[in-house]
């Protein structure tokens, strides 16, 4: 009687076993695919101004900011890329744009957290070597 009583229970848990049922994947969105390649692009800018920088012509966080100012069309870029994509998606213009200025803001932040780490590593890998 007290096998019986499994029963239901082990059904259940065979039930979790089973494969699960396929999804459908959504199908690309060419606009998306833009924003992201378009804020790749205004990363991989920042990264290699903040490389290349003249790192004996002032201090880390003016260098920093030079950076970030070498890429402002890369950044105008990405903000329209962004806007178009939430456009697409059915998105107010007010509120799109909004979006956009605040997601690369974001990226912002962490691109110049980023430049200024290696602005300081260039600069202090100079004293170290000099």
């Amino acid at each position: 009687m007290r096998a019986n009583n499994l029963l239901p229970l082990l059904l259940v848990a065979l039930a979790g076993c089973s494969k699960p049922a396929p999804t459908a994947t959504a199908a690309p969105n060419p606009t998306q695919a833009a924003a992201d390649a378009a804020s790749a692009a205004y990363a991989t800018c920042v990264d290699k101004a903040a490389a290349s920088v003249d790192i004996a012509a002032d201090q880390p966080a003016a260098l920093t900011d030079r950076a970030m100012k070498a890429c402002i069309a890369e950044r105008a870029t990405a903000v329209a890329k962004v806007q178009a994509a939430e456009m697409a998606r059915g998105g107010d213009p007010v509120v799109t744009a909004e979006v956009a200025e605040r997601s690369l803001r974001v990226a912002d932040d962490e691109l110049r957290d980023r430049a200024n780490a290696t602005i300081v590593t260039r600069k202090y890998s100079d004293k170290k070597a000099s």
